[in-house]
């Protein structure tokens, strides 16, 4: 019998799973935001109290920046890319629940850029221009490699709108 925790932890997913699901609405098409792009930073992050010690956040940065290049994407490091003109910043979020009979865990790609407000060009502001999330479910052991097969399917999804945007 499932016990309270678990039943709220399957609770949340299913919620979670019906927004990721359903994506933003009225979403303007993001592959435009990407054209002309020069560069990236790349800005890993874990939310959770789970020890991915097989995974530590440098070494997923690593394996990203590495796709990002392999596909012709110049990488800059965070600091340049937070002092560019035109900053632009790839930014992985990695959120993991532990429960008693799985770990849940959500992963979402984001870019950062700067934007100009149409109504006020003089109002300039950092803005998420390109994202996309999932949701997923692992079994009791470490998800560490899972973790990271996917994280590195959802940068292909980057990379592929950027080459679509950006076709010579």
């Amino acid at each position: 019998m499932l016990g309270k925790r678990s039943v709220a932890v399957l609770a949340l997913v299913f919620i979670l799973g019906v927004l990721v699901v359903a994506g933003p609405a009225g979403a303007v098409n993001e592959r435009d935001a990407l054209r002309g792009l020069q560069e990236v930073g790349v800005t890993v992050s874990y939310d959770s109290g789970v020890d991915l010690g097989n995974l530590p956040e440098v070494r997923l940065q690593s394996d990203v920046e590495i796709e990002l290049r392999k596909s012709g994407i110049r990488v800059s490091t965070k600091d340049a890319a937070s002092q560019a003109q035109d900053p632009s910043i790839l930014y992985v979020h990695v959120n993991l629940l532990k429960s008693t009979m799985m770990y849940v865990y959500s992963l979402t790609l984001q870019l950062d850029q700067r934007v100009v407000l149409k109504r006020n060009p003089s109002t300039q502001i950092i803005a998420t221009t390109w994202e996309t999330s999932s949701l997923t479910f692992a079994g009791v052991r470490d998800p560490s490699e899972k973790i990271r097969e996917h994280t590195l399917k959802l940068v292909d999804k980057f990379v592929g709108d950027y080459l679509k945007a950006n076709q010579r």
